[in-house]
């Protein structure tokens, strides 16, 4: 997950456990073209979905239980990472406090992130983008799709994608030279802000 002010560190990813690596392990197996890298988010989020809605990773992520009680133990005002602060306070507040490292599930505490993000949106809040991410990482992208949409909020979209239009649509879109529109039948803005409207009222 990261320190406790974020997941970066001067300019470089915390590869600090197996999720992480996991995550990049299925960029390599499943090479979806990055072109330009306009739609990198869509790289980002089938490579979480992979390991989160696919399959149940979590007891890949390392010292959970330490990064919730360090988080809660600091507070929210020392907190730079006030996302972490809020989605730590909601998951102990949905599924109680961890006791230990394998009661943690990632799936739960990425969807809890990604709707506290999307609540960030309404509230007119700033929040990390894939394309903020990489700029912190020192690579630079068009904006775009990426700007638009965090590394959580891609895993569940990839996944309202898949469940509304089916996987092979959704892989279509990444391997072939099709724009979003002309895939799915309708624009990129408007089925993200679809989307966000009712993943937030989930």
């Amino acid at each position: 997950m990261g320190e406790i002010n974020g997941y970066y560190k001067d300019s470089k990813m915390y590869l600090n456990d197996y999720f992480s690596f996991a995550h990049e392990i299925v960029h390599v197996l499943v090479p979806i073209p990055r072109k330009d890298h306009t739609h990198q988010w869509r790289y980002e989020g089938f490579a979480d979905y992979s390991l989160i809605l696919l399959n149940d990773m979590s007891t890949l992520r390392l010292q959970t239980k330490e990064l919730f009680d360090n988080v809660i133990k600091k507070g929210r005002d020392d907190i730079k990472d006030k996302c972490l602060y809020d989605t730590v306070s909601l998951y102990i507040k949905e599924y109680g406090p961890l006791t230990g490292d394998d009661e943690y599930s990632e799936l739960k505490y990425d969807k809890l992130q990604a709707q506290v993000e999307t609540q960030y949106e309404k509230e007119g809040k700033s929040v990390v983008t894939v394309y903020d991410a990489y700029v912190k990482l020192g690579e630079h992208f068009p904006k775009e799709e990426n700007a638009k949409i965090t590394y959580c909020q891609s895993t569940f979209f990839v996944d309202y994608l898949i469940d509304k239009y089916s996987l092979n649509k959704f892989l279509i879109y990444c391997f072939d030279d099709f724009s979003f529109e002309e895939v799915f039948g309708v624009g990129f803005d408007l089925e993200l802000q679809n989307w966000k409207t009712e993943f937030i009222n989930e």
